[in-house]
């Protein structure tokens, strides 16, 4: 309501019936409409919504705190494991790589290049 289009009294009036200075209501668009705005407007002090949809599962962010039957990292500090699981692999300390094995022929060749060189 614009004060200086008031007469005397009228803002009284309009305090004691809010209908007479209340803005239109509002208008009835179709549904794509209003999608539409809540994707493409930014919304002062909300979430900008990514087009998605509402989801009906609950909002929960994080690892569940239900235990499940899997193995995670207190069972591997504590131990719980068998002895042929805690033997070292056969592989270990070895390139299982194609092309970067160092095989060759002469089985004692020394491969790279030496630390200290005369």
């Amino acid at each position: 309501v614009d004060k200086g289009a008031l007469r005397d009294g009228e803002g009284a009036a309009i305090a004691l019936d809010p209908s007479r200075g209340a803005p239109p209501a509002p208008a009835i668009v179709a549904k794509r409409v209003a999608d539409y705005r809540n994707v493409a407007v930014d919304h002062l002090g909300r979430v900008k919504s990514l087009g998605r949809g509402d989801s009906d599962m609950p909002i929960a962010f994080g690892a569940s705190t239900v235990p499940a039957d899997e193995w995670g990292a207190g069972d591997c500090i504590r131990g719980a494991y068998s002895l042929e699981d805690q033997m070292p692999d056969a592989d270990l300390g070895k390139s299982v790589s194609k092309g970067y094995r160092n095989l060759t022929a002469k089985p004692n060749r020394t491969l790279g290049v030496p630390t200290i060189r005369s």
